[in-house]
């Protein structure tokens, strides 16, 4: 199987994956869900490691991404930015955007508005915003 298809099944597993191991109500401590980043690593450095496999004992970590709460919009991000309750409507919310817009613009409105949280503890609101350069040229939009 190629690697963009290799990405491609591993990312669709975890599309709708929460944190690891959980958190609280108020959507405290639990951590970021790395499964993304981490097969991303092992399949463009080529490593000798099966990614379904892995996958396999990795998805039992994560919790369920938890339902939309209150849609963010242009005009209400900045009270939701920060607030670990609100993973699926920023989840909802980047869908949309690289829908409508190619992701390079996306990146360069999101980069300097996110940039801040990158201080806030187990707040990996940078890593996936920069690993789209990766996900393939500049004039696809994410499916």
């Amino acid at each position: 199987m190629a690697s963009r298809d290799v990405l491609d099944e591993a990312y669709g597993r975890l599309h709708r994956s929460g944190p690891e191991f959980g958190g609280d109500e108020e959507g405290n401590n639990g951590l970021t869900n790395h499964g993304p980043m981490a097969v991303e690593v092992m399949v463009r450095r080529g490593l000798d490691i099966d990614v379904d496999r892995w996958l396999d004992s990795y998805v039992c970590r994560l919790v369920d991404l938890p339902a939309p709460s209150d849609r963010i919009t242009e005009e209400t991000w900045r009270s939701a930015l920060g607030d670990g309750r609100r993973i699926a409507d920023w989840t909802d919310y980047f869908s949309r955007q690289v829908a409508e817009r190619p992701w390079r613009e996306v990146l360069v409105t999101w980069w300097p508005r996110a940039r801040p949280q990158a201080k806030a503890p187990s707040t990996d609101a940078l890593p996936p915003l920069s690993a789209a350069p990766l996900a393939g040229d500049g004039d696809r939009h994410a499916s």
